[in-house]
């Protein structure tokens, strides 16, 4: 709502790029401050340096877990807005263009915050996986069911999403996943 009433970009890419960046630099930023905190908590309080996996391990598995099942098959593949839409507003309009439009929902930025999800998933698990290697196992799934999930929605629930900018790929094989890699290559 912010991206569209407030800050009236021009193009539909433009609003996309836009929210994708935002989105994506608030996930990742939350779960590495937060995963920091836990660290440097062990590092000064705890006297054990093993102690960062009680806490911030489990709390990044937490992540990625909840991501895969609260968000992409609580939320994203049950839909419960497209549902609501299809079995109660629907039966309330007066047209039939209303109920077309109730029925079939646009995917306004639907691709943008699959992406940055799935960019999420990405970014953490190369961020974190030398210290957890079971991440490599949730990003796979995550991937996988990822894949299924948007085939579904994009082919039977939403209306076609208009054509995405090339700057969104264009940043993130450019900018986002060398610098993941490079920090990977770090830790």
């Amino acid at each position: 709502m912010l991206a569209s009433k407030l800050e009236r970009h021009y193009t539909f890419g433009g609003k996309e790029l836009s929210c994708f960046c935002k989105m994506l630099g608030f996930q990742v930023l939350n779960t590495v401050v937060a995963s920091s905190v836990f660290f440097f908590f062990s590092q000064f309080f705890a006297r054990s340096r093993h102690s960062w996996y009680a806490y911030g391990a489990a709390m990044i598995l937490n992540v990625l877990v909840g991501d895969l099942i609260v968000i992409n098959l609580g939320i994203d593949l049950g839909r419960p807005d497209i549902l609501i839409s299809r079995h109660v507003l629907a039966k309330r309009t007066h047209t039939q263009r209303e109920m077309n439009a109730m029925y079939a929902p646009r995917a306004d930025i639907y691709l943008a915050f699959r992406l940055q999800l799935t960019t999420k998933c990405i970014v953490i698990t190369l961020l974190y996986s030398a210290a957890l290697p079971i991440c490599y196992l949730f990003c796979a799934v995550f991937l996988w069911v990822s894949m299924w999930i948007d085939r579904y929605n994009l082919l039977r629930r939403l209306v076609p999403p208009p054509r995405s900018p090339d700057a969104l790929i264009s940043l993130l094989l450019r900018v986002i996943f060398p610098l993941a890699i490079s920090l990977h290559l770090l830790g």
